[in-house]
């Protein structure tokens, strides 16, 4: 069980739920997982009307000239995003735990957009047997979690039985967060999702946050401000960044700076096994010759390539091997930040792999299930995070899965501060929504590299708009909201079969696409394949009353799946389903076209009696069904 006192330096980000921007406000829990029942059913129409609700406050204004002026102007768009509060400081697990009432005194730094999931043992049971994933330990794809002979648990940590202990890699907070860390977290947001939400697995997930660090302090100096300003600046910045990316919060959060104590005793353990040593300036380092051939299991070639062993860390005198790395390290300069040494007479601070071990293990202890990260952490930074807990901890094993997303490359070059070239999350929501660039990760494997450009994304939009017509369709079928008092059946033909028969292949390929390594490019074209062969239905029934029931089938299980991976839900109105942007431009457009024909209509008031009608009919009932309202001004001069 996890101690309030383990999780001391863990920092919980409270959250209520409001309504983000470009963020799934509502999440179902979709519980047909594999080899359990499907579509069960799951509130749809309670997601509906909050969606509903969550859109009429977005309505978008145009307002239209008079009959004289033959022009139109978009007087405001979408309503503000919600910034957090900017004051108030972050509750520790332990205040947490303590005080109940903190929950309703914190506003959201990061946005809950869920609800809690409900967990059953033999649904968790069930789904740990069936779902596989690609392990960087072993290098294949197993099962995610195989139950020890003579335990009933399927997690190997020290939580309670079936919960996944997760440690996920945070940023180091010296700037503004791009594209290439909205890739990493998106993916594995998606996969927690897919545990959680459709396998019923309990996760506790924990991020690590870097708030010191040599290009924070490079950071700050540069800005005349402290290390910790530049560090609270841009963790508030990333935690927005990854509210409206609709990323879900981690269960808790811990800062490097309020570690301290608990990372030198991680160092100091280290040393005692025979593990580290200290050096004559101060800093102290792992010994990897001591540690023997047990350093390299995520990359074998590092114990006998001198260039990946001097890659860990620059060339130091100080050190006994080029593979040894830096526990502690020594203040260089009475101006740097530093924290007292029980290790020498002078300041330092943590080395950067040793601070995510100490975390990690003060909240989940000497074992863990999963740990994550971008595939650039893989060597030096989780190969040495391996090596120091296996050595504190005097285990074989501490970590039994480890997880990488692939690189966001921009012109054939991996996404980075260093080679800038990157595109922050900031500056692309100005252009695209986060819906479009959950929908660009959906559409790939998790740990493939994928090439990011205008080209790349417009295979998302459009996705995202033959979503959105395809919802348009089901509205004006009827089949979203079927009620038992609906007329909702028909007899059924050969037609009504072969769409049961492509439901039924779509639910089995989306169970296996996500059993086998989160393959969620198989599961987006399974729903396609069923998107268009329920245009065929719909075709063949044409004239007639087709089977709401059964494309109410349909419906569900593609929304469903949408949800589950926190996209836009697919029966959500129109004007919420596409972008903005997008949906300003076409009523911008459509204003413009229904004054350019009352201009031309007033030019024979009495012959063009009819069209006067359309213009009104527009304005009065197709605007305002379409979430915008056309508003006459007069024309200034």
């Amino acid at each position: 069980m996890i101690t309030t006192d383990a999780c001391a330096n863990a920092t919980l980000y409270y959250a209520q739920c409001v309504s983000v921007p470009n963020s799934q406000s509502v999440s179902v829990s979709l519980w047909f997982c594999p080899m359990l029942a499907r579509f069960h059913a799951t509130s749809r129409s309670a997601v509906a009307l909050t969606a509903n609700a969550a859109a009429s406050t977005t309505t978008t204004t145009i307002a239209a000239t008079n009959a004289a002026a033959g022009t139109s102007k978009l007087i405001s768009s979408a309503l503000p995003a919600q910034t957090p509060s900017q004051s108030q400081s972050i509750p520790t697990l332990r205040q947490a735990k303590a005080q109940s009432h903190l929950h309703s005194q914190y506003q959201a730094r990061w946005i809950h957009s869920h609800s809690a999931p409900h967990h059953h043992p033999a649904a968790a049971a069930a789904a740990a047997a069936a779902l596989r994933a690609y392990n960087a330990l072993t290098r294949s794809v197993a099962p995610l979690l195989s139950p020890d002979s003579n335990s009933n648990s399927h997690t190997r940590n020290d939580l309670t039985p079936n919960t996944l202990s997760w440690y996920i890699c945070g940023p180091t907070v010296y700037d503004e967060a791009h594209l290439g860390h909205a890739s990493c977290y998106v993916r594995f947001d998606i996969i927690r999702r897919i545990l959680t939400d459709r396998a019923g697995l309990r996760v506790f997930q924990l991020m690590g946050m870097t708030d010191i660090d040599d290009k924070i302090i490079a950071k700050a100096a540069s800005t005349n401000r402290s290390h910790s300003e530049v560090a609270r600046q841009f963790e508030e910045s990333f935690v927005q960044d990854m509210a409206v990316l609709g990323v879900r919060p981690p269960d808790a959060i811990s800062r490097v700076t309020e570690s301290i104590p608990a990372i030198q005793q991680f160092i100091t353990n280290i040393i005692e096994r025979g593990f580290g040593y200290t050096a004559s300036d101060g800093s102290v380092y792992f010994d990897t010759q001591a540690f023997g051939s047990r350093y390299g299991k995520l990359r074998p070639s590092a114990t006998a390539d001198k260039s990946s062993a001097e890659a860990t860390e620059p060339a130091d005198s100080n050190k006994r091997s080029p593979r040894d790395f830096a526990l502690w390290k020594a203040t260089k300069s009475a101006s740097e930040p530093g924290y007292p040494s029980p290790f020498s007479q002078g300041l330092g601070r943590p080395g950067w792999h040793i601070e995510c071990s100490a975390m990690c293990s003060a909240v989940f202890g000497q074992h863990l299930d999963i740990h994550s990260g971008g595939i650039d952490l893989l060597f030096p930074h989780h190969e040495n995070e391996i090596a120091q807990c296996e050595a504190h901890h005097g285990v074989d094993q501490w970590a039994h899965h480890f997880w990488h997303t692939g690189h966001l490359l921009i012109n054939k070059e991996k996404m980075s501060k260093s080679l800038n070239n990157f595109v922050t999350i900031k500056d692309f929501l100005r252009s695209y929504t986060s819906n479009q660039f959950r929908l660009f990760c959906l559409l790939t494997n998790y740990r493939q590299s994928v090439h990011f450009d205008d080209k790349t994304m417009q295979g998302a939009i459009a996705l995202e708009r033959k979503l959105a017509q395809f919802g348009a369709v089901l509205q004006t079928a009827g089949a979203t909201g079927v009620a038992w008092d609906s007329p909702a059946t028909r007899a059924w033909g050969t037609s009504e079969v072969a769409l049961r028969d492509r439901i039924l292949t779509f639910e089995a390929t989306v169970d296996a696409a996500l059993c086998n390594d989160f393959d969620t490019s198989t599961a987006m074209q399974a729903a396609m394949t069923l998107v268009h062969h329920t245009y065929l239905y719909l075709d063949a029934v044409q004239g007639q009353q087709p089977n709401k029931l059964l494309v109410g089938s349909v419906a569900r299980g593609i929304d469903g799946l949408l949800v589950l991976f926190g996209c836009q839900s697919l029966l959500s109105s129109p004007t919420t389903a596409a972008s903005g942007a997008e949906a300003a431009a076409l009523a911008s457009a459509f204003a413009d076209f229904r004054a350019q024909v009352r201009k031309v209509a007033m030019a024979n008031p009495k012959a063009n009696k009819e069209l006067f009608q359309l213009c009104d009919q527009a304005r009065a009932e197709t605007f305002p069904k379409l979430g915008f309202e056309l508003q006459v001004c007069q024309r200034v001069a």
